[in-house]
């Protein structure tokens, strides 16, 4: 779901002609990095609190 996102939001980012849109694309790119990054950190701290 993020990564896909993401990969949208690279093209995008690519290909837009506005401002807004490229904004938009970069601001997409941080914060799904950044929630995908807390989300495996999540993913490691239970499996080891699991065991």
């Amino acid at each position: 779901h993020h990564a896909g996102g993401i990969k949208m939001a690279k093209d995008a980012l690519k290909k837009a002609k506005h401002s807004e849109i490229k904004q938009f694309s970069q601001k997409t790119i941080d914060s799904q990095t950044g929630e995908i990054a807390e989300m495996e950190k999540w993913k490691k701290e239970w499996k080891v609190a699991g065991k």
